[in-house]
């Protein structure tokens, strides 16, 4: 069966009617709320003004806006309800640590720094010359680093290894850069051939204002730990 919509005429908001074989329509009669009522809707604004402000909004106009001037006045309108203009600029001030100019790092300030600090700059700093002061400064401090294990170390303090020809055996220090901690490691065999040494490459490598003199150290390619 065909279905058949029954129309109502009379102003009332739009439903759905029930037509023949229980099929659903829409009704256009009586749209107060869509297009078919927005005509009515503008002619009801001119005798009622409270309902200007919802089908036509405000006349800009009497806003005091500068609408005949050619330049935009986005930059300078703040707000309809402010009569001062906008602040392009915020005010603030910067604190007086921003202009203190940072003094230029010298090596001779390495032997100021505190022994985590110097493993902070190696660590951080690979093929940088500041990673070769660290690592003379840690050797200025009887630390070596040991090519096998990849790590930093020094005797323990109190204690004397026992040596044998190639190696030496006893209690040591060792830097641990994933717990960040220096830990005590006993009965450990170091051998000679495993500790790095001081070579050439630090005398050839560019030296900051201020650098002292070494009778050479280890390049950053074989100073930088394999982690």
């Amino acid at each position: 069966t065909v279905s058949v919509l029954y129309w109502e005429k009379r102003e009332m908001p739009p439903k759905f009617v029930q037509g023949q074989g229980g099929q659903r329509g829409y009704s256009r009669v009586g749209d107060s709320y869509g297009m078919l009522g927005l005509h009515n809707t503008l002619q009801a604004s001119d005798a009622d003004p409270g309902m200007i402000l919802m089908t036509r909004g405000f006349d800009l106009h009497t806003l005091g806006l500068p609408l005949a001037q050619q330049e935009p006045f986005h930059p300078t309108f703040s707000s309809p309800w402010s009569d001062a203009p906008v602040k392009v600029q915020p005010d603030y001030k910067l604190p007086q640590c921003y202009f203190v100019q940072p003094p230029h790092l010298k090596f001779a300030m390495f032997q100021k720094f505190a022994l985590q600090t110097l493993f902070y700059v190696f660590y951080s700093m690979p093929r940088d010359v500041l990673q070769l002061a660290a690592a003379q400064e840690l050797h200025n401090r009887r630390w070596f680093f040991h090519k096998g294990e990849k790590l930093w170390m020094t005797r323990a303090e109190g204690t004397e290894p026992v040596k044998h020809g190639d190696h030496e055996r006893g209690s040591y220090q060792i830097f641990n850069p994933d717990k960040w901690s220096i830990d005590r490691r006993d009965d450990f065999t170091v051998y000679f051939s495993q500790m790095e040494e001081r070579t050439d490459n630090a005398a050839r490598s560019p030296q900051p204002q201020g650098a002292p003199q070494a009778a050479g150290h280890a390049s950053p390619q074989q100073q930088q730990p394999g982690r």
